[in-house]
């Protein structure tokens, strides 16, 4: 056994102690944050409980056995596991820490501090954010199950108080006292041991920091619901018994245990449903709602009595997509809970990408071509607007809701004072300087709709907030359904307007009532959640407020106007009309953007995991996998669209818009550029300490831009227009990917890791010219049609390509034949059935 010699200073050494259990792909993460605490004076006891993946388990510490205590014993438990650590420890201090949790760089620092400031109190707790396959994960422990009062014997028993094992930390002496813990249990034994700790005199206290992340998986022994709390309801019942208490605590008591007992009830009618034992669901749902009645258990039974096979339907329906969620991220530290949320989140912005897809084709079939190019511009105002005025003032309710909770609605009226004051600013503007849009689009004809639009402005930058606020609190279910519900009735109305009207003025008038409706579902939101926010403001929380979020807010105004400054050149330099022909060519697809965000969520916080413990090789292999999978969908769709631009823009826009397809091909340069984009920006956000070095580059690439458009525009026109825009971004990206490269100190020979883009650059060119012949050999085919063959074409030369080059990996093949053979079966003519005539037996 080897061990860490404790430090000679002043601090008291602290035995950190760490049973494992089927954790060697998690127990790597929790000694790296025990090594990187910024307290120094700790020994790791690793305590191997007769793991059944002994052999991977050892692998994974075999970097480490210089600096634990590694101890290997058969199969007793936890409690047992933990017992064994505790009579080995030779520190004055205990610190628990389950092997597949792992702690904050200052856990321990800020621990200790607080018993050296507290010297009577004997344990302390922490919060702790939660993380792994579970619907809460990104909440914090103490939203879910808060303290509430002085951490004592009672407030434990009625549920006032719970203690999150790998967040406490507690002084030997007291355990030892207190008899360890109770190797009979299998769970709540820690829970069992607080009460022995309180019940023997011992004080126990509550910090609410978050200094910890706690792991709920699928193989944690915390993921066994209905175990841990019969469990749990079983220590209830033993000091129920043993203990002298008040009826406050007796009632306190019986309200947990009710609570326990709907939790294991649902949780068994889960499982009986799942099995088909729709008669047992049906009970246990009953018995669940009997305890704790709500809306979703009675929809249940409901269904249940109704038609349960539908509901069995639903049900695995729903597990399968989350265990495919989970299959699909199995980088992010098990964190199917957090990407399945990123999941849901992308799949409402998915949806809404999907009606705002739908609204351009209709309306370049009703409007002409002047009139879609008044639209654009004053949809070009609005969009600009609500990038720009918000200043990043918004996004300041992800810092502080979950930081300041006594001061939340301090936090939420800031921001709409601040969103109101910037957009009614501008809606005054508007409303008493009508002419500034004559300057901004060099034309007469939106001087009349001025007014209106700063009345569209400022509903629909107040009420953009609805979304960030609902993620903000982390209710990701409820952001879906605004994102979707948002989208849905802006597409609607203003395709109702465009059917009814036909008139910019319809449009707009719809764009006001979408926008006054959001805004009353907002308020009527934040009032339900955070009462009455707009009696509680301060200006030091509106400084602190501002301090951090004006930086990212200007760099958030240089983004907007970089990429929306090229529209303005076009439509004040050649009117309305021929603006039209230039927006429909800088057509951006909602897939790249659906693409690019997910795999943003997925890469962020795993890069600024890595980043945390200075783990670069990894997040450079990390960094060229995603390019590499970004290249396999991109350079295809980039190929065909080259291709193919003049067929899709006509199917998608009719032919009175084909004069934009030099536009559009320039313009979808970005596709492959977004490789860059996606690969480099959580590395960027991870390495925050660099950011202001690209905003200089933005800034200085943002004068550029506007320099070179000013002469471009004048004299090559719309062509040259985009050319210099999609120039300026190439010179942004090299920019980005240079510095990426120092930061991660990339070598020469990292450049192998690349070789798989080379080779899938080439089977898309292949594929491209192979599907070029094609088309110009079928001049007189429908459009859509050749569409179809060329896509098809394509598709079949690109994957034979990528077979012969030897970039697909076997899984990516298993999964290229799953999906052929599924086509096959698709299109597989299945021979006619025969009935034989009935007997005379039969037919009666």
């Amino acid at each position: 056994m080897h061990a860490r010699e404790p430090n000679e200073n002043s601090h008291p050494m602290v035995s950190v102690i760490m049973p494992a259990y089927r954790v060697a792909e998690f127990i790597g993460m929790a000694i790296e944050s025990v090594l990187a605490q910024t307290f120094s004076n700790y020994e790791i006891i690793v305590v191997n409980d007769g793991s059944p993946d002994t052999a991977e388990l050892e692998l994974a510490l075999e970097a480490y056995r210089e600096r634990i205590v590694y101890i290997e014993q058969a199969n007793a438990g936890p409690s047992a596991a933990r017992n064994t650590a505790i009579r080995q420890a030779r520190g004055q201090y205990l610190a628990f820490l389950d092997a597949d949790d792992y702690w904050e760089p200052q856990f321990l620092a800020q621990q200790i501090a607080f018993f050296e400031q507290n010297p009577a109190i004997d344990l302390v707790y922490c919060d702790g954010l939660l993380v792994g396959d579970s619907t809460l994960a990104g909440r914090t422990f103490m939203e879910l199950t808060p303290s509430v009062g002085e951490v004592t014997f009672e407030n434990l028993l009625g549920g006032g108080c719970t203690v999150i094992l790998s967040g406490t930390v507690a002084r030997k002496r007291a355990v030892v006292e207190a008899g360890l813990f109770d190797e009979g249990l299998r769970y709540s034994e820690d829970f069992d041991l607080w009460l022995r700790l309180a019940q023997n005199g011992s004080r126990l206290a509550c910090q609410s920091e978050v200094l910890l992340c706690k792991r709920i998986h699928a193989d944690s022994l915390s993921s066994d619901c209905i175990g841990l709390h019969q469990s749990a309801l079983g220590v209830l019942e033993k000091y129920k018994r043993r203990a002298r208490l008040s009826e406050k605590t007796l009632q306190a008591m019986a309200e947990q245990e009710a609570k326990l007992t709907a939790i294991v009830k649902l949780e068994l009618g889960k499982q009986r449903l799942s099995q088909g034992d729709f008669a047992s669901a049906r009970l246990a749902f009953g018995e669940a709602q009997h305890h704790s009645d709500n809306w979703k258990l009675r929809v249940a039974l409901f269904c249940l009595k109704r038609s349960p096979r539908l509901l069995l339907r639903v049900f695995n329906l729903l597990a399968s997509l989350e265990r495919r969620q989970r299959r699909l991220d199995p980088a992010q530290e098990r964190g199917g809970s957090l990407t399945m949320r990123a999941a849901l989140y992308m799949f409402a912005k998915t949806v809404a990408f999907m009606f705002s897809f739908l609204l351009p084709l209709l309306l370049v079939r009703r409007l002409s071509q002047h009139e879609f190019g008044l639209y654009k511009q004053v949809f070009l105002v609005v969009g600009t607007a609500l990038s720009i005025l918000p200043l990043g003032v918004g996004m300041s309710a992800y810092y502080f809701l979950p930081r300041e909770r006594e001061r939340q609605g301090q936090v939420i009226f800031n921001i709409l004072l601040f969103y109101l004051f910037m957009a009614g600013g501008i809606c005054l503007l508007f409303a008493l300087r009508p002419q500034i849009v004559a300057v901004i689009f060099n034309s007469t004809d939106l001087i009349q709709y001025a007014p209106l639009i700063g009345v569209v402005i400022l509903l629909w930058v107040i009420s953009s907030f609805l979304e960030i606020a609902a993620v903000a609190h982390q209710e990701v279910r409820l952001a879906t359904l605004f994102v979707v519900g948002s989208q849905f009735t802006k597409t609607a109305l203003l395709l109702a307007a465009t059917l009814m009207f036909e008139t910019v003025w319809g449009l707009i008038y719809a764009a006001m009532l979408q926008g006054a409706l959001q805004t009353l579902i907002m308020l009527l939101y934040l009032k339900s959640r955070f009462g009455v926010f707009w009696r509680s403001f301060r200006w030091a929380m509106m400084r602190r407020q501002l301090a951090y979020a004006l930086p990212l807010g200007v760099a958030a105004v240089i983004i907007g106007l970089q990429s929306d400054i090229d529209n303005y050149f076009v439509a004040n330099r050649f009117g309305a009309a021929a603006y039209a022909i230039y927006a429909i060519g800088c057509f951006q697809l909602p897939l790249i953007a659906i693409i690019s965000d997910s795999m943003g969520s997925v890469m962020i916080p795993r890069v600024s995991y890595l980043q945390k413990f200075n783990r670069h090789r990894e997040i450079i292999e990390v960094t060229a996998r995603v390019m590499r999978e970004l290249s396999i969908l991109y350079f295809p769709i980039y190929a065909f669209l080259l291709i193919m631009g003049r067929d899709f823009l006509s199917l998608l826009f009719t032919e009175q818009y084909l004069a934009s397809y030099p536009i559009f091909a320039i313009n979808i340069t970005l596709i492959p550029l977004a490789i860059i984009t996606s690969a480099c920006d959580p590395v960027m956000r991870a390495y925050a300490e660099h950011r202001f070095i690209l905003l200089k580059a933005r800034v200085l690439l943002l004068v550029l831009l506007i320099g070179a458009l000013w002469f471009v525009t004048s004299h090559y026109g719309m062509v040259g227009t985009i050319a210099t825009a999609i120039g300026v971004n190439v010179i942004e990206r090299a920019v980005t990917l240079a510095k990426v490269g120092r930061v991660l100190h990339v070598r020469r020979q990292d450049l192998r890791l690349l070789k798989d883009i080379g080779k899938l650059m080439l089977a898309a060119t292949a594929a491209g010219l192979i599907a070029m012949l094609v088309r110009t050999s079928l001049p007189a085919a429908n459009g859509f049609v050749r569409l179809l063959l060329c896509g098809a074409v394509l598709s079949v030369v690109y994957l034979t390509s990528m077979q012969l080059l030897g970039v697909l990996t076997d899984a990516e093949r298993r999964a290229v034949r799953e999906r052929i053979g599924r086509l096959r079966n698709l299109f597989k003519t299945r021979p006619p059935t025969l009935v034989a005539p009935a007997t005379s037996g039969e037919s009666k």
